[in-house]
């Protein structure tokens, strides 16, 4: 029998009716899973891959038992990265197991590896996790599917079940020490790319893996140096070279893609990554479009030059958070901007006419009335000062990914209510969860009186994360403070 191996991005809910969160809520996978997965296909595995909400959003009829019916694959690969697709990707392990009991039902991803032993001893029709990074795993996976040798309890970042349904730990922890020579391109064996590839923008656009691991603490960040170091084992970050990004990024472009949004800040990591990185891009003479989420130190002019000199600023855009306009709650996101040299920077943008994307996060500990109306005055100086057709700004409700440092209560003079499995299994839902909205039990971090955490939507509190439409027109009244 051909080995088949089948890849499924789970739709937030499952198709749970009435749920209240949107089907484009992070639509798309990790960047990092498409390497892993093609590493798989080295392997001499047959892969087939589906984005569930890219084919709930084409037609509402998508059947999942179909298509797992169609292809039936001898192992079902599930992604549980961001817990909005906790419930999702629960439904598509049970309907993987009931429709073919005998494939092994594989779970991964970041919120996977938060909660392995939870997710094992609850659900099972679950029959692994990986736990960590996936490249080595799953190529041993794959050479187990196809040569039927491999004991899995020896597999690296591998929770399984023992002979009596006991949970078994993996007994080695392995990560990455270099990416670079694994194909973080080739897509071919994904459902309806081209539609996937459509996904947030107007035209074909694709995430692209440039490095692993953050140098920041950010303490709602699941992604953060010490949420990884703890559940991942990465203790650096890991970054590939700018002449392969650059050779990918050519790549996409010749294939059609107009543009490519990177995971990793190019100005966090520095001229000397960014420099041969746009060189690289001018010498192949492709027109393409570039994403940059910066989340360190502001542009400065020379790098809007050479940007503006290499990509398509049309179908580029930056994107830039500020945080608080309060520098004092800044500290627990790792950020630091001055608000006036915020502004000038805008104004540089604003004459190259570089697309922006602002986002704010609201209800930090130790907000207070003061702050959140300083929060909104520079929201709104941004709103009357940038151009409206070049603009999009959000403003997200804090909240706690599984293993961040809040949840590890690693985060300075403020405790937090840890949320469970079963939290984010219900936001995931659609349910309202006021765990998720951090009632704090300790200290004052800002003279005054801190308001309380807005009770949240679902809607709210997990769609803003993703690139959804502007909400400009809501900010008077998602910002406004609780009675």
């Amino acid at each position: 029998m051909q080995a088949r191996v089948a890849y499924i991005h789970p739709s937030p809910h499952g198709g749970v009716p009435g749920s209240h969160i949107p089907l484009d809520a992070f639509q798309n996978q990790p960047a990092g899973i498409v390497g892993a997965l093609n590493l798989m296909r080295k392997q001499g595995v047959d892969l087939c891959g589906v984005n569930e909400a890219v084919e709930r959003r084409i037609d509402s009829g998508f059947s999942l038992e179909k298509w797992l019916s169609d292809h039936r694959p001898n192992m079902v690969l599930i992604e549980l990265h961001w817990y909005v697709h906790t419930h999702g990707a629960l439904a598509a392990a049970r309907t993987a197991k009931e429709m073919l009991p005998d494939s092994l039902v594989v779970l991964g991803g970041l919120t996977a590896s938060s909660f392995p032993q939870e997710i094992l001893s609850r659900f099972p029709h679950v029959d692994t996790i990986i736990a960590g990074e996936a490249e080595y795993p799953l190529q041993l996976l794959a050479t187990r599917l196809v040569t039927g040798a491999g004991d899995l309890a020896r597999f690296p970042n591998l929770w399984t079940r023992g002979p009596d349904d006991e949970l078994r730990p993996p007994t080695l922890r392995w990560v990455a020490n270099s990416l670079d020579e694994i194909d973080e391109v080739e897509m071919s064996w994904l459902e309806n790319l081209t539609e996937f590839e459509k996904s947030d923008f107007p035209y074909r656009n694709r995430w692209l893996l440039v490095g692993r691991g953050c140098a920041n603490a950010c303490f709602f960040c699941g992604g953060s140096a010490p949420s990884l170091a703890k559940i991942w084992g990465r203790e650096h970050v890991l970054v590939r070279s700018p002449e392969k990004v650059a050779a990918d990024v050519i790549r996409l472009a010749r294939s059609g893609v107009q543009a490519v949004h990177l995971t990793h800040d190019l100005l966090s990591l520095g001229r000397g990554f960014w420099a041969p990185f746009f060189r690289k891009i001018t010498e192949s003479g492709v027109s393409v479009g570039l994403g940059n989420e910066s989340w360190g130190p502001l542009p400065d002019r020379e790098f809007l030059d050479a940007w503006a000199s290499t990509f398509d600023v049309s179908t580029s855009y930056i994107a830039l958070s500020t945080t608080s306009a309060w520098s004092g709650l800044r500290k627990f996101a790792s950020r630091g901007k001055d608000d006036e040299r915020l502004l000038a920077v805008l104004a540089d943008l604003a004459a190259r006419g570089f697309p922006l994307h602002m986002f704010f996060l609201l209800n930090i500990p130790g907000e207070t009335a003061e702050t959140l109306q300083r929060t909104i005055d520079l929201a709104w100086a941004v709103v009357d000062s940038y151009p409206k057709n070049l603009l999009r700004i959000e403003a997200q409700t804090a909240s706690i990914d599984p293993f961040s440092p809040a949840a590890l209560g690693r985060t300075p003079q403020v405790r937090f209510a840890r949320p469970s499995f079963d939290d984010y299994l219900a936001v995931s839902h659609g349910a309202h969860v006021p765990a998720l909205n951090w009632p704090i039990h300790t200290g004052e971090i800002d003279p005054g009186c801190a308001i309380p955490v807005p009770r949240a939507h679902p809607k709210d509190v997990m769609a803003l994360g993703s690139r959804c439409p502007s909400l400009i027109h809501r900010w008077k009244e998602l910002l406004k403070p609780s009675e």
